[in-house]
């Protein structure tokens, strides 16, 4: 009898052969979709929300770094050199970020413009601190003059910088999100106000101290000489009077247990305090 299929056999035959294979490669292709193998979108979209998540952190750190600068020297070339030493070493953190593998271009783009900020900001902190120890050799009535209004013009040139570059690193998120389905944004530190941090001794701008006590007396030392007042402190607005006669009023923006920041209200003067 012979083995080789006719007529309606071979046809049949045929067709259980082109649907075996069919079904064969649709479970292993659906397999290699759901099992151990990732999908090339998803690879990108790993990598470039792990690089975002580095990069976004070494610019809180930058951030950080500014806000807590005079805490660390009250000698203006220390600082500088601190500051743009710090800097350094974010913009190579971010390189090796770039050097990672599969992750989108785009974001890519944003790093480096991430990288720009920080050598344009390198620029702006050695001119202003360099300014500030030029102001040393200046009689004290002017150089409380001319560093109220240095101060103003550095802040107000990181302020717009960082803004540009912000908007330009927003738009490439933006893309990102919109292409890969992530939900990548810049998150920039927040401002922390604790009424309770202000009660103790703290080092204002590496000018002066001041003592505050619970019971709402102060003392204020500067210069070896000792001025003792009040303060009150309504939201964040602080008020304090000397027994001189003096007043002052400040707006406070930053305070925590270890780092005060304020605002005079009087000339816009930005000052920072290290908790002693």
């Amino acid at each position: 009898m012979s083995s080789v299929p006719t007529g309606g056999n071979m046809w049949k035959n045929i067709i259980i052969g082109i649907f075996t294979t069919v079904a064969a490669y649709a479970i292993i292709h659906f397999t290699g979709i759901t099992g151990g193998e990732k999908s090339e979108d998803k690879i990108i979209k790993e990598a470039t929300e792990k690089a975002w998540a580095s990069a976004n952190q070494y610019i809180n750190y930058a951030n950080d770094k500014f806000q807590t600068l005079a805490c660390f020297s009250c000698d203006e070339q220390e600082m500088k050199k601190e500051m743009i030493r710090e800097l350094d070493i974010y913009s190579g953190s971010l390189k090796n970020i770039k050097a990672e593998k599969n992750v989108d271009d785009k974001l890519l783009s944003a790093i480096d413009r991430i990288i720009q900020q920080f050598t344009d900001e390198k620029l702006l902190y050695q001119v202003f601190f360099d300014s500030l120890t030029l102001l040393k050799d200046l009689p004290l009535d002017k150089q409380s003059e001319i560093s109220n209004s240095m101060q103003g013009r550095f802040l107000e040139k990181i302020s717009v910088l960082q803004t540009k570059d912000t908007s330009e690193i927003s738009n490439y998120l933006h893309d990102i999100n919109k292409q890969h389905k992530t939900s990548l944004k810049l998150e920039m530190p927040k401002l922390v106000f604790d009424s309770t941090a202000l009660v103790g001794k703290w080092r204002i701008g590496c000018t002066f101290d001041i003592a505050f006590y619970k019971d709402y007396t102060l003392l204020w030392t500067e210069s070896g000489n000792e001025f003792p007042g009040k303060w009150k402190l309504t939201d964040k607005n602080l008020h304090i009077n000397l027994e001189n006669g003096q007043q002052f009023d400040f707006i406070l923006i930053q305070l925590s247990h270890k780092l005060l920041i304020y605002v005079n209200k009087e000339n816009g003067t930005l000052l920072s305090g290290c908790y002693q």
